[in-house]
């Protein structure tokens, strides 16, 4: 599709972000604050720093920024040790030994054993505790046991010793190392939990590479590195997230320097940085483990029909769209698996030929597509989809809903189709997989049911062979090429903002894979 032959509004707003650019002069940086204090952006307050509660991404950043683990994920989202100085697992892959670092403490100089590991993951199992993100352990042996308050604690964890830790699986997992790097994994002080009851949340103290410090409902959080931390933070005296909710706001006040690291740079100002040759080269790439894609109804007439599914994917030029829209902020997808991820697809991603029998369907469909209010350039995507299947006759409106509405109405199976997305909560290929076409599961928003699919996702959940699992992924990717529940768009790359003096941040590709642990404050040269 040529940029000419876009709709009226969808030219103006690309013409518009290009342009914007040269409305100002360009703004300075600001000078190194004297406080050594680095300012992020937060948008809105956290609703708990507790990680049995942790279930969004900015809340659970901060979990874990406070609250250590056995493991962690690095900013390229492989799993790294934390609290474990080791571990190993069986042939099987169904028995997992850990060694913890037999140096660490908490904060009022307990040390950290493996009874608090146990602690800390029979908390988030209780029935009582009622964690939305307890599913972390389901594969442990007693999970439905104690989930179900039959038993207080998970049968499959054994204290070898206070340094030593024995976890049995039900069955080979290839996912849990994964899983543990989540906030819902991290380990809490008994002490603490039992001192401040439900007020945890509001007051949490772990042994975590950063201490809060100061909270400010619509304000500030401020956070101290931690002293009990061994990897801690010595450069700086602390950073501070502050609350912004407006894109436009938290871009002012980096031009005027109250913030430092604008992460993720807004796409609606990306262009209007870019127009300053010397703020260039402080925009970084952040890519991100994630997957966008336009869904299918698919036990809703006429989604029901494989063949209505196919035409509609062929007919939609992904590649053009990404191109004109992200250009290289996104990269195009032949299945929902991002880069870097065992079972990223890696054959070809165009759509095949439009066949006379796919443009009689086209012709005699009239769809509706519902997309969330909550993406500037979702407009732009919808109305390209829209010009794409009116050159083959097809009638396509486009519904535009809150979020709130958008994600009570896909979740009923009232759309036709819709615009989604997922985004990863550990750095595994299930989870692109699982939730997303697995028959039974709760984030089927299309309701697609392929019974090969569904063995061939079990099998991968319990493959521990790399390049086994590959394979395997692979071949459920090309079974979902075959049946189209959906059409895959793109990966999307964000970008980060950061004055000139930052040093030492790298965008992580998944929200909790960094601890800022090199984080610095170094005039530019």
């Amino acid at each position: 599709m040529a940029l000419w032959s876009l709709p009226g509004p969808f030219l103006f707003l690309l013409v518009f972000l290009v342009t914007a650019s040269g409305c100002h002069r360009e703004p300075l940086p600001s000078s190194p604050p004297e406080n050594r204090i680095v300012v992020f952006r937060g948008r809105d307050n956290p609703p708990t720093l507790d990680p049995a509660y942790a279930s969004r991404t900015f809340d659970g950043h901060l979990a874990c920024l406070i609250h250590g683990g056995l493991v962690r994920s690095d900013e390229e989202g492989r799993v790294i040790p934390e609290f474990a100085e080791s571990w190993g697992v069986n042939e099987q892959g169904s028995v997992y030994s850990f060694r913890l670092r037999s140096s660490l403490r908490f904060p009022d100089g307990q040390p950290v054993q493996t009874s608090d590991v146990v602690y800390s993951w029979d908390r988030i199992c209780h029935p009582e505790t009622a964690s939305p993100v307890s599913w972390i352990f389901e594969d442990v042996v007693g999970f439905e046991e104690i989930s179900q308050g039959k038993q207080d604690t998970l049968s499959g964890l054994k204290i070898e010793s206070a340094t030593e830790l024995t976890v049995t699986l039900k069955e080979p997992s290839a996912t849990f190392l994964a899983k543990l790097t989540m906030p819902g994994a991290r380990i809490v002080d008994e002490r603490e939990i039992g001192r401040n009851g439900k007020g945890y949340g509001r007051n949490p103290k772990g042994l975590g590479a950063w201490e809060l410090a100061e909270w400010e409902d619509d304000s500030h959080i401020l956070l101290h590195p931690n002293p009990a931390y061994p990897d801690r933070n010595t450069h700086l005296r602390g950073i501070r997230f502050d609350l912004i909710s407006k894109d436009f706001s938290a871009g002012a006040r980096f031009e005027t320097g109250e913030l430092h690291i604008l992460n993720p740079l807004p796409s609606t100002q990306s262009d209007y940085w870019k127009g300053f040759s010397d703020w260039v080269p402080m925009i970084r790439p952040s890519p991100q483990l994630n997957f966008y894609y336009l869904g299918f109804t698919c036990d809703r007439d006429p989604f029901q029909r494989v063949e209505v599914r196919r035409a509609i994917s062929k007919a939609i030029e992904v590649d053009q769209i990404r191109k004109t829209l992200y250009g290289s902020k996104a990269a195009l997808a032949g299945g929902p698996i991002p880069p870097g991820l065992t079972g990223h697809w890696e054959g070809p991603s165009g759509a095949a030929e439009i066949t006379e029998s796919d443009r009689q369907i086209l012709s005699s469909l009239d769809f509706e597509i519902a997309f969330p209010d909550i993406d500037p350039m979702a407009s732009l995507v919808m109305e390209g989809f829209q010009a794409n299947l009116r050159e083959y006759g097809a009638q396509c409106r486009l519904r535009r809903l809150d979020r709130t509405a958008y994600t009570s109405w896909r979740r009923e199976g009232k759309f036709d189709a819709f615009l989604g997305n997922w985004w990863a909560d550990y750095p595994d290929p299930d989870n692109f997989i699982y939730p997303l076409f697995v028959s039974d599961s709760d984030s089927n928003m299309t309701r697609f049911s392929d019974h090969g699919v569904d063995d061939l996702a079990d099998l991968a959940r319990k493959e521990v062979d790399s390049g086994v699992r590959h394979s395997i992924y692979q071949q459920i990717i090309e079974r979902l090429r075959s049946q189209s529940p959906m059409v895959f768009l793109w990966h999307l790359n964000e970008e980060v903002l950061v004055q000139p003096w930052v040093r030492g941040f790298k965008a992580p590709r998944l929200f909790q894979g960094s601890l800022y642990l090199d984080l610095r404050i170094e005039p530019k040269d």
